[in-house]
């Protein structure tokens, strides 16, 4: 979704005339084609930009460790003879080997903060990297103040290396048809405004155990009213998530599709009575965004980067207590014009926050990186 949506800001761009991509597997002749672009405009202007996207993750250290040797090798190869004219942009973490410029985007340190919460691979692999990366960038973006913080606090990284860059909600969210949203629903046992929702990958910096737990201290009537959906691929370490959610399906007060298309999560999202994300731990949080932009009253978690972006239109918990999460449903669930007016404002505060803009600010580094500011 994020580089997806850069690029498809992108195209139109007068400052870059050659997009290359790199997938895990090898180069992408024209990486423009992963946002459906028509093609690439050409330019007086002479930057570049090569653009890494790691898709393909491990679990286990070897393998995980393999992979990204392998995954190195492969883009030397692919980058070999570009000249100084490219900037090499590297959405996920770590730089790979490249001659010139790069600029790499750090989305999150929670591998560093709840290690626990990762596949022991990848945090080797991390902690390894990360810190060669950060001297090699010529810049370095963040998702949010906290992250950028983090790294100064950590790293000694200068704040002058460092520029925070918030995302953006797509244009779809908020944009759902009503017959849209009827089928959807229709099509996973739903009803319109009898349901809370929450997007995330099944793992344990999401705390959806405590969601679900904060869910079934509800009173009765409340629990049975409004069902908890979780929408979201399983992750890992995932054992008492597992346990307690197939206990609640069978009481019909979890509902867990799982992975869902893409384009169905407008409607979704549109059809809540609230969104929940207790999450302990976010680099920026891009689906309280999206909820947002769909004009649905969010619960989140206070003291994190949602905060940055959600300000007073969203309401918070401490994500550590049940009862703190549990007391924040069960008030917005017993108080529907707070959830009217917390949805409204939650819009009008997201409708800032666009993906046009985000790409914008890539940009403005893009060319002070490459000397045409």
């Amino acid at each position: 979704m994020y580089t997806a949506s850069l690029l498809s800001c992108w195209q139109e761009a007068d400052s870059i005339n050659r997009v290359s991509g790199f997938s895990g597997s090898g180069p992408l002749a024209a990486a423009f084609d992963l946002a459906k672009s028509p093609g690439v405009k050409a330019s007086r202007r002479r930057e570049k930009l090569i653009s890494a996207s790691l898709q393909v993750g491990g679990r286990w250290e070897w393998p995980y460790s393999l992979f990204r040797a392998i995954e190195r090798a492969r883009f030397r190869r692919a980058s070999a003879g570009l000249d100084s004219d490219w900037l090499y942009f590297e959405p996920n973490f770590i730089l790979k080997p490249f001659d010139g410029p790069g600029v790499p985007v750090i989305h999150d340190l929670s591998f560093l903060t709840f290690p626990e919460f990762h596949p022991t691979g990848r945090v080797r692999y991390l902690k390894r990297h990360l810190p060669e990366t950060l001297e090699r960038a010529a810049h370095i973006v963040t998702p949010s103040r906290l992250v950028r913080d983090e790294l100064m606090e950590r790293f000694g990284v200068p704040g002058d290396r460092v520029s925070t860059i918030h995302l953006g909600a797509d244009v779809r969210f908020g944009a759902a048809s009503p017959g849209a949203v009827r089928d959807t629903l229709t099509g996973h046992g739903l009803t319109a405004g009898r349901y809370i929702l929450s997007v995330a990958t099944a793992e344990p910096r999401k705390n959806l155990v405590r969601l679900m737990q904060a869910h079934e201290a509800l009173p009765d009537g409340i629990r049975k009213a409004y069902p908890l959906v979780l929408v979201g691929p399983e992750g890992w370490k995932g054992g008492d998530f597992a346990t307690l959610k197939q206990k609640l399906e069978r009481r019909g007060e979890v509902v867990s599709p799982g992975y869902v298309p893409d384009a169905n999560l407008p409607a979704l999202y549109a059809g809540a009575a609230l969104f929940a994300y207790p999450s302990l731990y976010e680099g920026f949080g891009l689906p309280v965004l999206e909820a947002m932009r769909s004009g649905t009253p969010v619960l989140t978690s206070r003291n994190t980067a949602m905060a940055e972006f959600g300000g007073d239109a969203v309401e918070y918990c401490d994500p550590f207590e049940v009862d703190s999460i549990s007391a924040v449903l069960k008030s917005l669930l017993n108080n529907p014009e707070r959830r009217r007016i917390l949805g409204e404002k939650a819009r009008v505060q997201a409708s800032a926050f666009t993906w046009q803009r985000c790409a914008d600010r890539h940009l403005e580094i893009f060319r002070q990186v490459m000397g045409e500011d």
